[in-house]
């Protein structure tokens, strides 16, 4: 846990329960869904996934979906291979103000998340944290066949860094 904290310092920064708003706009610039969302990032005391972030999306139509990346690190990369997806997120270490994580997935059933066929699905996230730790915002590209089909939006303010005793700040399955 603490050499993932000295080697991704950027990362450390983004422990703690978030919580915002995700929107999803087409490639035309059309918003066509927003949701909730809860964000848990931590370090575990396991040493095959030192890091592991939660991320509880809630509708207002009742819907709710659970998404849980228990990450590796090497490379100087996190990487995570769950039911929904595999990538990778790193620091950018030419940004002279230390804030900006890169993202890189791919979903393992994009069709069923974009509700249509999709030919090679690669998403990439830019995650900015604000220089007083309590923001994170962010812009993600959903390219398919290296088209653009969709962008989100990501905007989440920290609750709190201390997760642990702030238990009912976690989502559990409840309220998923």
């Amino acid at each position: 846990m603490t050499e993932l904290r000295r080697a991704m310092p950027i990362l450390a920064r983004c422990e703690g329960v978030w919580d915002g708003l995700h929107q999803h706009f087409s490639a035309s610039g059309k918003r066509i869904d927003q949701h909730r969302v809860r964000n848990v990032g931590r370090f575990t005391d396991d040493p095959e996934f030192p890091w592991l972030e939660t991320s509880t999306s809630f509708w207002d139509d009742g819907r709710s979906r659970h998404i849980e990346y228990r990450c590796t690190h090497r490379d100087g990369r996190l990487w995570f291979d769950n039911e929904w997806a595999v990538g990778w997120c790193r620091e950018i270490e030419a940004d002279a103000r230390a804030t900006a994580l890169l993202i890189y997935w791919q979903w393992k059933a994009p069709d069923a998340w974009l509700g249509r066929p999709t030919r090679d699905l690669h998403i990439y996230q830019w995650l900015q944290i604000s220089p007083d730790g309590q923001r994170r915002n962010g812009v993600v590209q959903w390219l398919d066949d290296g088209r653009l089909v969709l962008r989100s939006l990501v905007d989440v303010t920290l609750l709190t860094r201390d997760w642990r005793s702030n238990e009912t700040l976690v989502p559990t399955r409840e309220d998923r």
